[in-house]
């Protein structure tokens, strides 16, 4: 009996911690140590209002030798729903160029509100967290303004040389 109990304990542990660990890609993590930064907040830290309305300027280290371009999607996984909410779409950003606040670089994609352009965060409640997620690619995608995440996802298939990711976080005002 106190056998079972520690096994139940156990297994009732491992459910906790991977329940907390769903919004961390494993794949997201660089494999040559490319990373993503921003001036306007830190890494897990709060993403300030002003960016509800404006895109965060976001810059990267030397990408990944053989990057022809840059994809990014900024997601919310903490959103209700089947799929994370996009935010912001971005295919073929110049692999040296960084993205300057209130500016995009490249194509951009349709967030999930269904237009072309940056969607802020806009959490209904609580705390949400903010994935951007910087992917290099051997190749430029080449999609039309207003692509959809499967198209650029499908696009991306075989041509990944590395990804990094900034997660930030946003409360409900």
């Amino acid at each position: 009996m106190v056998l079972m109990r520690r096994a139940l304990v156990v297994f009732m542990c491992c459910v906790a911690l991977a329940s907390c660990a769903r919004n961390v890609d494993p794949a997201a993590v660089s494999r040559t140590g490319w990373q993503v930064s921003s001036t306007g907040f830190t890494a897990g830290g709060e993403i300030p209002a002003r960016y509800d309305q404006t895109s965060p300027p976001l810059a990267w280290g030397a990408a990944p030798a053989g990057t022809v371009g840059i994809t990014l999607i900024m997601d919310d996984p903490d959103a209700s729903g089947k799929e994370p909410f996009v935010h912001w779409l971005l295919a073929d950003v110049p692999p040296k160029a960084p993205i300057v606040e209130g500016e995009g670089a490249g194509v951009v994609g349709k967030n999930s509100a269904g237009e072309a352009r940056y969607f802020g965060p806009h959490p209904p409640s609580g705390s949400h967290h903010y994935h951007f997620r910087l992917f290099a690619l051997d190749k430029l995608l080449k999609l039309p303004i207003g692509f959809s995440r499967s198209q650029l996802e499908q696009e991306m298939k075989g041509h990944v040389l590395d990804q990094t990711e900034l997660i930030g976080v946003f409360t409900a005002q």
